[in-house]
């Protein structure tokens, strides 16, 4: 969930460059217009996590709808921490880089409507689904993982994005100055804690699934974690391409 207006974080001015001109390439945008396209993609993710699971042949209710407010949240925060690897690998794209605060609030939206009704199907409307007790004992890998880690997992990421999006803005940036990018690096640790919620919670569904396949389709969430993990694999493949053009000079220093 970066914000739109400074440069990504380089001390070098060819960084300012190539950023200054994808904007430029793209041209003035309303911000109007980012926030609609934002939430047309999201409606548009929503909708085909919906679809994915009916196709399953799921017994649709509550529960789905609320578990696929957190898959369109998960692409959504996915897509814009991966806009920095895809913009600067593949060059074509590199005018979408402004799309990333927009996709990244758009998708806190999502995580904080599940967890809304998460927090209200947990404590408030009796439910007598075992997901929803705090007390029930998950099987993962073998080991007995109690619910409350998993909730525990999700409410932190909640409000690590919670905090992330606080800052998203010029105030933010004007406040914490050169801890402003950094700090909005934690949404990375908010993203492994999303995969741990959820997997916690999944873990049983995909094994069942792997094992037996009741269903042609594998589980979007056993999807959405190959999705998640390719998000850090492009991380990862970004900073090892930044420190190695870092090494050859700073001339040469890139988005």
């Amino acid at each position: 969930m970066d914000q739109q207006s400074p440069a990504p974080e380089s001390s070098h001015s060819t960084a300012q460059q190539k950023y200054d001109q994808a904007l430029k390439k793209r041209g003035p945008t309303a911000r109007w217009n980012l926030w609609r396209n934002s939430f047309l993609l999201s409606a548009a993710a929503y909708s085909g996590v919906i679809i994915y699971q009916l196709g399953r042949g799921v017994d649709y209710s509550i529960n789905h709808a609320n578990a696929a407010l957190a898959d369109t949240a998960i692409i959504l925060i996915g897509l814009s921490f991966a806009l920095s690897g895809i913009c600067y690998f593949w060059d074509f794209f590199d005018t979408k880089i402004i799309y990333r605060k927009y996709l990244g609030i758009t998708g806190f939206a999502y995580a904080l409507a599940h967890g809304l009704i998460a927090y209200f199907l947990y404590f408030v409307i009796p439910n007598d689904q075992s997901r929803y007790d705090a007390l029930y004992v998950w099987e993962v890998f073998g080991f007995q993982v109690n619910n409350a880690y998993a909730f525990l997992f999700g409410a932190t990421a909640l409000l690590i994005l919670l905090f992330m999006a606080s800052i998203s803005n010029t105030a933010g940036m004007k406040r914490y100055g050169q801890r402003w990018r950094p700090l909005l690096r934690l949404g990375y640790l908010a993203y492994f804690l999303a995969l741990l919620h959820y997997g916690i919670k999944r873990y049983e569904v995909w094994e069942i699934w792997l094992t037996e396949r009741p269903s042609v389709l594998p589980p979007f969430s056993l999807l959405l974690t190959a999705f998640v993990l390719l998000v850090f694999i492009l991380r990862l493949a970004l900073l090892i391409k930044l420190r190695l053009v870092k090494q050859r000079g700073p001339d040469k220093q890139s988005l």
